[in-house]
């Protein structure tokens, strides 16, 4: 029982770590939106983060974790850290699905591209309903 009223604290922490970044674009709208990683590309063209990863999340992320860790009984500094690897964790699925190709908060189910640009089934891929439309049978007369 233990364990698991320590993995809910933790689960609460992460939680508050990656919705931070949200409730600080939310709040401070387009000021301090500056991307981690200054626009930079990384050897394939791609940009290297991209633009969703700014500075303002990463301090907001750190920020609340710092706060909300007491009150789940954790210190300050352990908060700190979780928001800290939280974040990290974050820019480097970022850097992976960039490389892959996804775009800006697309999201990536844990699909592999392999090098023919077909994906293989980590994860089931959603389809999108689409109806059929019938094509008139060629008369045969």
């Amino acid at each position: 029982m233990d364990d698991l009223w320590l993995a809910l604290r933790l689960l609460g922490v992460l939680t508050v770590a990656n919705n931070a970044p949200i409730a600080a674009k939310l709040l401070l709208g387009p000021r301090c939106n500056r991307p981690i990683d200054s626009d930079r590309v990384f050897l394939d063209g791609r940009p290297l983060l991209g633009r969703s990863k700014t500075w303002r999340g990463l301090a907001a992320a750190i920020a609340l974790s710092t706060l909300i860790a007491p009150a789940l009984g954790f210190g300050p500094a352990t908060g700190a850290l979780i928001g800290a690897l939280a974040m990290a964790g974050d820019a480097l699925a970022n850097f992976a699905k960039r490389r892959l190709g996804v775009p800006p908060s697309g999201k990536s189910c844990g699909h592999v591209a392999d090098r023919r640009g077909r994906h293989s089934a980590v994860c089931p891929r959603r389809r999108a309903h689409r109806p059929r439309v019938l094509k008139p049978a060629a008369n045969s007369t």
